[in-house]
């Protein structure tokens, strides 16, 4: 199954686990017929986030591999709807972003098809939404868009997060940078996300690159993709 299907259900069972009584979540009666399905469905949410992650390791070491073995990383293409997979990963870090207390938003949806695969590019569109979110101060706003223009099309992500020097913006892409901004809540960060971000985006024939007025202004990050704008989604 893909990594839309997962990210679907782990954004499923995070509203579950957020949302749903603690009277259903957790019964007072171990042995009651309720707290037995309850567990059950917390079992196997459990297993899809598991899956979910072992999918995105997957993706890191196909990545690694290509990398080391300079091939070219292998794809399987087909018609996709990009504003769908904007949503999917966008809901996928809204639980993290609520934390925080950052207002996380998709623009006005703009229907865009482009030939890619669909694994890679909604790992890549996940980096930069969860990259935002993590340098971005709490109270803070991300907004995603996507767009057409021609026989190409951009995904971009823009925080009011910390911003960029001009020598970040040149090491951006690069494999184990570190840059001036730093997560501002203790997450980690392992130096290879955006550079997942420009390998998966070249693999297509596109490119990623950073935009920011400097420290203190916030970022903007795009992922360019070629598309056909005749093609038609596949059913």
């Amino acid at each position: 199954m893909s990594v839309v299907f997962f990210m679907a259900y782990r954004s499923s069972w995070k509203f579950w686990q957020a949302s749903a009584p603690a009277t259903i979540r957790h019964p007072l009666k171990p042995r009651h017929p309720v707290s037995r399905i309850t567990l059950r469905i917390e079992t196997a949410f459990q297993k899809v986030i598991d899956n979910a992650d072992r999918i995105a390791q997957l993706i890191d070491a196909t990545l690694d591999r290509a990398r080391v073995e300079g091939e070219a990383l292998r794809l399987d293409r087909k018609p996709v709807d990009l504003t769908g997979l904007l949503h999917i990963a966008a809901e996928a870090n809204r639980e993290e972003a609520a934390r925080k207390s950052i207002s996380l938003s998709v623009d006005p949806p703009q229907r865009t098809i482009a030939e890619v695969d669909e694994t890679l590019v909604i790992s890549a569109i996940d980096n930069l939404i969860s990259n935002a979110v993590k340098y971005t101060y709490p109270g803070g706003e991300v907004r995603i868009s996507v767009a057409q223009e021609g026989e190409s099309v951009t995904v971009a992500v823009s925080d009011t997060g910390q911003g960029l020097t001009p020598d970040d913006l040149t090491r951006a892409f690069g494999r184990f940078q570190r840059l001036s901004a730093q997560p501002t809540d203790g997450e980690k960060s392992t130096g290879l996300g955006l550079a997942n971000v420009r390998e998966i985006a070249c693999a297509h024939g596109g490119s990623a690159h950073a935009e920011s007025e400097g420290p203190g202004k916030g970022s903007r990050f795009v992922l360019t993709l070629p598309c056909n704008p005749d093609i038609q989604p596949a059913p």
